[in-house]
């Protein structure tokens, strides 16, 4: 059984439907086939892997969302309606879903920093690190616009993106996880 749920939350290999051949984006056409993410059956349990599980859905559901412009699986999620509300209105997901505007490797890279959440009464917090990347180029209306120095990153270099530290709050409820604070962390001027 595992111990440590620190780290960068992901759903199981299993837990993603796939349609086609995936492909990223790329200065020609916007990201296609991407994964689905379906839900583990794990993310109903009342214990930390549950909370992991549903909040590794969650997040998910937005790497889908910012590649394919659909936020079928956020809304799916135990994410609480107002920020779900929060993620649409803050994303161009329809110029995405119509292919006028993507960008390359965008996503949300969540990091847990402990290996449980705190637990106080019946609700559990985790602290984490947030690096939402902007990928080194977006294109919109046919018109590729570069994001970082050079057109050709070094390979260390992380593309344009920014940082962030928060906690995320759980509560189960009625056999689910009811999640908030996806996007109220503090920005921070580097990874630490």
């Amino acid at each position: 059984m595992r111990t440590d749920w620190s780290g960068e939350p992901k759903l199981d290999y299993d837990d993603y439907d796939r349609a086609g051949i995936s492909e990223d984006a790329t200065r020609e056409h916007p990201a296609r086939n991407q994964k689905r993410p379906k839900k583990p059956a794990a993310m109903n349990q009342e214990s930390t892997e549950g909370l992991y599980y549903s909040l590794a859905y969650a997040i998910a559901g937005i790497e889908y969302a910012l590649n394919m412009g659909d936020p079928t699986y956020v809304q799916q999620s135990g994410m609480i309606e107002s920020e779900q509300q929060q993620f649409i209105r803050e994303h161009p997901l329809e110029d995405i879903r119509n292919h006028t505007y993507w960008e390359n490797n965008p996503r949300y890279e969540y990091k847990f920093l402990d290996p449980h959440p705190q637990k106080n009464g019946d609700q559990y917090s985790w602290d984490y690190k947030l690096y939402v990347a902007h990928g080194s180029y977006y294109v919109s209306n046919g018109q590729v616009h570069d994001t970082t120095l050079s057109s050709t990153p070094k390979p260390d270099e992380k593309p344009s993106g920014e940082y962030y530290r928060g906690t995320i709050t759980g509560k189960y409820t009625n056999g689910a996880w009811v999640l908030s604070g996806f996007f109220n962390g503090e920005k921070k001027s580097s990874s630490s």
